[in-house]
């Protein structure tokens, strides 16, 4: 079956071939062996991973496979090029193991793999795409035919049966809950000049700052200073929190002077966006008439660091019998690795009860 799900992942990276198989991803651009840039090199690194998954039926898998075994000798990319290098035989393990135990997932990656090689079957759109989700995401299957049935049972899933109250409930949220989140912040598109931005001078100054120096961190979904307010997550997120307090205040859960306290971290993609972090938060709630029933605390790395040095390591040294910052910041802080800001938000909780 190992050939089978080959073919399948052929068929997603196969060339373009004008509108007959609008799906394909065409690797073609991506991978290039003559970047040297960071950006590209990883890109390259990538589309590599996926042309030897595809196997030879890719014109490219075995000039892949060599850029991927060179960069395994490279000081600086060592790691990731073996992490592709082990992935490879760890999705061959793992499709060979699910065929294995599984039939019916057998039996869907054989339908799909003669189904996507027939080529007068490229052009139905929908067809095509059902057929890679019996594979990837069989959940997904019959989805768009039979909207009211999934809806229905996925209410069935969700629904909570009460068996029976909480001894000790929450009475007071603005008192007993302390909210925290995250908030990923980034460049403005390329496209948009900081000049032309609604922000303070010292904002923009920043960020001009910021444009020309190198990348640290990459982020799934990063917020994009200068981005619409009604795109903002940061503004939409705490808003709908605003709207459950005033909720809690309707069911007299809470007085009409109560406050929501709320921590954020925020992780950036460059330095000197740490700086002005707290300050953009500032900016964009003033102009979006500001919250009126949450404390917002905002925690930039800066700050993170500057509560490891002052209090935390100090405290440690003196209760604990010593403590090493460095390591502390490895798992504490809110750039770089999601874990330090899961961990920073986790720890801050028991924190804040103290100070």
């Amino acid at each position: 079956m190992l050939e089978e799900f080959k073919s399948i992942v052929y068929a997603l990276i196969r060339l373009k071939q004008g509108a007959v198989f609008p799906i394909a991803l065409d690797l073609t651009q991506q991978f290039d062996e003559e970047r040297t840039d960071k950006a590209g090199i990883a890109q390259t690194l990538n589309a590599a991973f996926l042309t030897v998954v595809a196997g030879q039926n890719h014109q490219a898998a075995s000039s892949a496979l060599g850029f991927l075994t060179r960069m395994a000798e490279s000081p600086e990319w060592r790691d990731a090029a073996e992490f592709y290098l082990s992935g490879i035989e760890r999705t061959r393990h793992e499709i060979k193991t699910a065929c294995r135990l599984d039939s019916e997932f057998a039996d869907r990656l054989e339908t799909a793999s003669t189904w996507l090689s027939n080529k007068e079957n490229l052009g139905k759109r929908q067809k095509v795409a059902e057929h890679f989700w019996s594979v990837f995401f069989p959940e997904a299957n019959s989805l768009r035919t039979h909207w009211k049935e999934h809806s229905e049972d996925l209410r069935k899933k969700r629904t909570v049966a009460i068996t029976q109250l909480n001894e000790t409930p929450i009475i007071d949220p603005a008192r007993q809950i302390l909210f925290t989140a995250n908030v990923l912040l980034t460049l403005p598109p390329a496209s948009k000049s900081a000049d032309a931005l609604p922000l303070s001078e010292h904002l923009r100054k920043t960020l001009r700052l910021a444009k020309s120096e190198p990348q640290l961190y990459w982020y799934d979904h990063p917020i994009q200073i200068g981005v619409a307010p009604e795109k903002n997550e940061v503004l939409y997120g705490l808003r709908g929190l605003e709207d459950a307090l005033e909720f809690e205040r309707t069911r007299g859960n809470a007085t009409n002077d109560a406050k929501l306290t709320c921590l954020l971290s925020v992780s950036v993609t460059h330095p000197n966006l740490q700086t002005i972090a707290r300050r953009y938060i500032e900016e964009e709630f003033t102009k979006a008439n500001g919250l009126h029933n949450i404390e917002v605390y905002v925690f930039s790395e800066a700050d993170t660091r500057r509560l490891v040095d002052d209090s935390l390591a100090p405290a440690a040294i003196r209760y604990l019998g010593g403590a090493d910052s460095q390591e502390l910041l490895t798992v504490f802080g809110v750039d770089g690795e999601y874990g330090r800001h899961y961990s920073f938000l986790k720890a801050i909780a028991a924190f804040w009860q103290i100070v």
